[in-house]
């Protein structure tokens, strides 16, 4: 339990002083970050769930709007099959990635 809580504070730490905010999110730091949501204590397959999201990655979208809107989709169908369980808040961090990921390659 205590594990968790201090990643969390790391992570806080780190992303007030721009280590985090200002990297750019590639297939290796979004796996970093996404296959280790949620924690260990949880029962549901992270990398599963995120290796989903890595399809945006893997086929690059032509504007950020429809790499925003395959993240998008994503995430729904994730929530259809997953209505309400553990697992929603590693597809939720997918989708925050995935959705960062969009804005950087494609935003101004």
């Amino acid at each position: 339990m205590r594990y968790p809580i201090i990643a969390a504070l790391f992570f806080s730490i780190l992303s007030l002083t721009g280590c985090i905010s200002s990297s750019k999110v590639n297939e290796s730091s979004f796996r970093g970050f996404c296959y280790q949501s949620g924690g260990k204590n949880m029962s549901c397959d992270n990398i599963a769930i995120c290796d989903q999201y890595l399809s945006v990655f893997e086929n690059p979208q032509t504007s950020e709007d429809t790499c925003l809107q395959a993240c998008e989709d994503i995430g729904k169908n994730f929530s259809k099959q997953h209505p309400v369980d553990e697992c929603e808040i590693v597809s939720k961090d997918g989708l925050s990635w995935c959705q960062r990921y969009c804005r950087q390659t494609h935003g101004n």
